[in-house]
């Protein structure tokens, strides 16, 4: 705060508006004019005088003039330099400014068409190439369905046996005109609308006359477990991630589904945290999509973790697992029987095959659609109930584990301890993680190994103790201490060793002092202060 007030002092002034930042000479002078007409009409007979209408063909040309100016302004503007509050996209919409990096999002002008290697420009081609993408994503496994279905069912009486799953039956409950309104006023009005065309401003407004009819067919997809066609289909957009914009494996396909379908995955959604909260299904190592849970919460538990083994001398070593379009590879066939283990019955598991049959996706690229395309696997980014089978799908991931672990969705940390030297531990980590990658293996998940990094958290002296050799797998012990390898071999996998690591957007160092993290808030704080210095028309 003293460094804010130095910078910026709060002081009370009186805002002029020719200080905004889009007006200009031009301007100005526009607004004296009209202030002197205005002046002068003020002495005389206000709404009679001639000048009357020279003063509204003024002020009308400058209000004109001024909005111009404005949008001008805000189109030179990216979002980075301002926050993304609901209210700044209101003032956006408001006036239909389109920023820099809305374009950058909105236009894509050619990429490369995956099946036959053909790079295209025109807007339908381009949507048909992402949709063929997105549809057709398969992983390499050559573990065969049965083998791993035998696997689950193995390990979830194992599971059972030792007491670490306790379940009761979970049906489905029909819903009332209550359960619909409150499911209806939980949309965002700034939603897209999806395939149904009908906007959600309209839903929310004619609630109560369509709330009895919407009960009821919510109702028969409960009651016939069967989910209309428009209710999974989605239109989906492709998200730029990094890299090559020209490829379509650097984009993410967030799904838009219709309100409808919206508000029947909310309704389903809530009944089966109910019955999973209420059951204790739920690892207490899975922090995401889960009420009472958040980044915080698994960054809390993970550091706390960690600052009490350095207080015992323990030397910690942590993996940050990558998976490979984890969404988008879920095998339906394989989440059907983990419900029926966690207590799903017939009727239940009936409606949430129903759910992912015939699942179709349109993507959409400017104005333009492609071609409707089946999906065979995954849960749909973008939806309420996609996020929710997934966590449940990883949810034994934890119970087969004999490494300690921190879950956050797809973010996976495991993590080990020893008083014993760099070598031990890495072998006794290696050993551990052997049994873990028969679950990723017969769960037919995907590690991208070259995003996957091992970080050494420890209070010896890293540059006094250790010594560095490139590519350097396993550690030696020498006079001092011990070798710090860069990479450690997992499974003919090559894993680097890194010295700090972004995990859920704070930066881990393998001091846990958190000075790189510091750096970088000090940074941004620098800017934003120096930005806040430079806009001097604030009060």
């Amino acid at each position: 705060m003293d460094v804010i007030n130095e910078v910026a002092p709060l002081k009370s002034i009186r805002i002029k508006r020719d200080n905004l930042p889009w007006i200009d000479d031009e301007q100005r002078k526009l607004f004296d004019n009209r202030d002197k007409i205005h002046a002068v009409l003020m002495s005389y007979n206000y709404k009679s005088h001639s000048l009357w209408g020279k003063f509204r063909e003024l002020r009308n040309h400058y209000r004109s003039s001024l909005r111009k100016k404005m949008r001008a302004f805000f189109v030179e503007k990216t979002t980075k330099e301002f926050t993304t509050s609901k209210d700044f996209w209101k003032f956006y919409n408001k006036y239909a400014i389109k920023t820099k990096k809305s374009k950058e999002t909105q236009i894509i002008s050619n990429i490369i068409d995956p099946s036959s290697n053909i790079t295209v420009s025109n807007p339908e081609e381009i949507a048909n190439a992402f949709n063929e993408f997105f549809t057709n994503i398969s992983g390499d496994s050559n573990i065969s369905t049965k083998d791993s279905k035998d696997f689950i069912n193995e390990q979830f009486l194992q599971y059972k046996k030792i007491g670490l799953l306790k379940t009761t039956s979970f049906s489905f409950q029909t819903f009332t005109e209550v359960n619909v309104m409150e499911a209806i006023k939980t949309l965002d009005n700034s939603s897209s609308c999806g395939i149904t065309e009908i906007p959600v401003s309209v839903i929310k407004n004619s609630a109560e006359v369509i709330a009895p009819c919407l009960t009821s067919l919510l109702n028969d997809c409960i009651t016939k477990q069967n989910i209309p066609k428009d209710f999974k289909c989605a239109i989906a957009f492709p998200l730029f991630k990094k890299g090559d914009p020209s490829l379509c494996d650097n984009y993410r396909g967030i799904s838009v589904l219709s309100p409808f379908a919206k508000i029947l995955e909310r309704l389903l959604s809530q009944q089966i945290n109910k019955f999973f909260n209420d059951n204790k299904i739920f690892s207490p190592e899975q922090h995401g999509f889960r009420s009472n849970h958040s980044c915080e919460t698994a960054l809390q538990t993970i550091l706390d973790n960690w600052k009490k083994m350095l207080e015992k001398k323990e030397n910690v070593l942590a993996l940050f697992i990558d998976f490979k379009k984890a969404f988008d590879l879920i095998d339906p066939e394989l989440l059907f029987l983990k419900l029926f283990h966690y207590g799903f019955d017939n009727a239940s598991l009936a409606l949430i095959k129903n759910y992912f049959l015939d699942r179709t996706m349109l993507v959409k690229i400017d104005k333009t659609l492609s071609s409707k395309r089946t999906l065979r696997l995954g849960v749909p980014q973008g939806s309420i109930l996609g996020p929710l089978l997934f966590i449940i799908f990883i949810n034994d991931l934890a119970m087969f584990s004999k490494l300690l672990s921190i879950l956050f969705a797809d973010d996976t940390t495991l993590y080990d301890s020893s008083i014993n030297s760099l070598h031990e531990l890495i072998k006794g980590f290696s050993k551990k993680f052997e049994n873990l990658f028969d679950w990723i293996k017969y769960n037919k998940l995907y590690i991208n190994w070259s995003k996957t990094k091992f970080i050494l958290i420890t209070n010896i002296n890293l540059n006094t103790c250790f010594i560095t050799l490139p590519k350097e797998k396993f550690c030696l012990k020498t006079k001092s201490s011990f070798y710090k390898p860069s990479f450690i071999d997992l499974f003919g996998n090559e894993i680097e060793v890194v010295t700090e690591f972004k995990l859920l957007g704070i930066t881990i160092d393998e001091k846990l002092t958190f000075e790189p993290h510091v750096k970088l808030l000090r940074t941004k704080v620098t800017q934003k202060l120096f930005a806040i210095k430079k806009i001097f028309f604030l009060s």
